[in-house]
């Protein structure tokens, strides 16, 4: 998606209004998924009929009932072959300026002293879904320099929780920038439970605890295999 160029303290904020066209429904995809109509409501998921896509708005970070911007997923399975964006900025903007999930699960991450940090934002619905709000999403797998002020602004532990073909050095790149200032962890599928493009926000709560028990802590020998391409 296309990325405004402005600060985040310069990007325009919404009102509610700016989802009033949208139905306030999951679509049947995501049902099935397991994604409830309690995570639907508190992050204000809609659909959008005309495009078949599921709308999934961005709140501010600084206040509840502002926006800046919106993400329209498409339903379409067969996206690639058909030539449709999965992902497409339906009200863009600065994506990279923010983390999706931080002002609904804020007061989740402080109880538990800790966040995860997904790829998509679906992750962090399916964990709230299985009541678990300590979920935030980069909205890819690069993390940016404000993502990186907010992580640590936190001030908890941090898990990286990326995608199954995410390589391990990618995984490590990201613990780089945060493990000299915080505790920092990884999550890394070496029991094969995860699909080839899953999420660990895929599996059920049995697996997805047992991963996040089985973190591995980045520390000095970590940062050598890193600078080495072990």
């Amino acid at each position: 998606m296309s990325c405004s160029k402005q600060s985040y303290k310069d990007q325009q904020v919404y009102d509610e209004r700016i989802i009033d066209n949208y139905i306030p429904a999951l679509h049947t995809s995501w049902l099935n998924e397991g994604i409830t109509e309690l995570t639907r409501k508190t992050f204000n998921i809609r659909y959008c009929q005309n495009s078949n896509r599921i709308i999934i708005p961005y709140r501010s970070i600084n206040e509840y009932k502002k926006y800046i911007g919106i993400v329209g997923r498409t339903t379409c399975d067969m996206y690639k072959e058909l030539g449709i964006p999965k992902y497409l900025a339906i009200k863009p903007f600065q994506k990279s300026a923010t983390l999706y999930g931080f002002i609904e699960n804020y007061n989740s991450i402080q109880k538990t002293s800790y966040v995860v940090i997904f790829e998509a934002e679906k992750s962090v619905l399916k964990r709230y879904s299985r009541l678990d709000g300590t979920a935030l999403a980069l909205g890819g797998h690069a993390i940016s320099k404000k993502q990186i002020e907010l992580v640590l602004g936190l001030n908890v532990d941090i898990v990286i929780a990326f995608d199954k073909d995410i390589s391990i050095q990618d995984v490590r790149a990201t613990c780089e920038k945060l493990w000299l200032y915080r505790k920092t962890y990884y999550i890394y599928d070496k029991w094969d439970l995860l699909g080839d493009k899953d999420s660990p926000a895929d599996l059920d709560n049995q697996n997805y605890k047992f991963m996040l028990d089985n973190k591995v802590s980045y520390n000095e020998s970590e940062h050598k295999k890193y600078l080495s391409g072990r």
